[in-house]
């Protein structure tokens, strides 16, 4: 069970009910374990070029490839909030490039599921991410009041 981090994406502004943050073409998460900023979104303008060289994980992944929307909305799941290195980093929900794509050790939904979550989401109410096998949420729906999974991809 995670916490929420920030909002994310392309947009400049975003119907969220998360803290939102616009990336740009300068915006990294950092997942070089050695780097002083690992785990977190930094801005290559403000840490410098050479801070985020060894980054894969630009967060505007669409300027390097028009097809690939991951990163146009997302939110932060906050897996390792103490930024340790070698303990995993950028860890997000964001959209499926392809729906039913697989995604590393992130969770993908269809942009319609993602405004829908951003939009209903409040901080307020300490909202955490949990994984789990359809079965597992059927019997747990009720005792934690989860939604139906009416028009959910199978």
């Amino acid at each position: 069970m995670f916490a929420l981090g920030t909002a994310f994406g392309a947009p400049a502004r975003a119907r969220s009910g998360l803290p939102y943050q616009p990336m740009q073409a300068s915006s990294y998460c950092m997942d070089v374990p050695t780097s002083p900023y690992y785990n977190r979104i930094v801005d290559a303008r403000t840490v410098g070029s050479a801070a985020v060289a060894d980054s894969t994980e630009p967060m505007r992944l669409d300027l390097r490839d028009a097809t690939d929307i991951r990163y146009q909305q997302g939110f932060v799941i906050a897996h390792n909030p103490q930024n340790i290195a070698g303990r995993g980093s950028c860890i997000f929900a964001h959209l499926w490039r392809q729906p039913g794509e697989a995604a590393a050790g992130c969770t993908a939904m269809t942009a319609e599921h993602m405004q829908a979550l951003l939009a209903w989401l409040r901080p307020r109410e300490q909202p955490r991410f949990v994984l789990l096998p359809r079965a597992e949420y059927q019997r747990l729906q009720a005792s934690w009041q989860l939604p139906a999974l009416d028009g959910v991809a199978r």
